[in-house]
């Protein structure tokens, strides 16, 4: 009897706190500057040992306007001068620092 309720209790423990361990162990937290940002619709995941963030949220709290390319599938950040593309399946991303003026156009 004494096993039982031993197991029983075991049980029960796992049933009650396992669930919110696991669920709280997957809550990732993002802090842009110091102060934690909300992200709504898709969530930070972890793959293969890196936290991936949406851009959106991230450079949003970082004062980047954010536009999407449906056509060429590409997130264009931009603040200031600073400008960067991103490109869904790439590898690569366009990052410009400055705007250069040049002394005469493009010809």
């Amino acid at each position: 009897m004494k096993k039982l309720i031993i197991r029983t209790m075991a049980l029960l423990f796992a049933l009650t706190f396992i669930p919110a361990m696991a669920v709280y162990a997957n809550a990732i937290s993002v802090t842009v500057n110091g102060e934690r940002i909300t992200i709504e619709g898709q969530q930070p995941v972890i793959v293969d040992g890196s936290t991936l963030v949406p851009v959106r949220a991230a450079f949003e709290a970082m004062g980047f306007d954010v536009d999407w390319n449906q056509a060429y599938r590409q997130a264009v950040l931009s603040r200031g001068n600073d400008l960067l593309v991103i490109t869904i399946d790439s590898e690569h991303s366009l990052w410009v620092l400055k705007v250069a003026r040049l002394m005469f156009p493009h010809r």
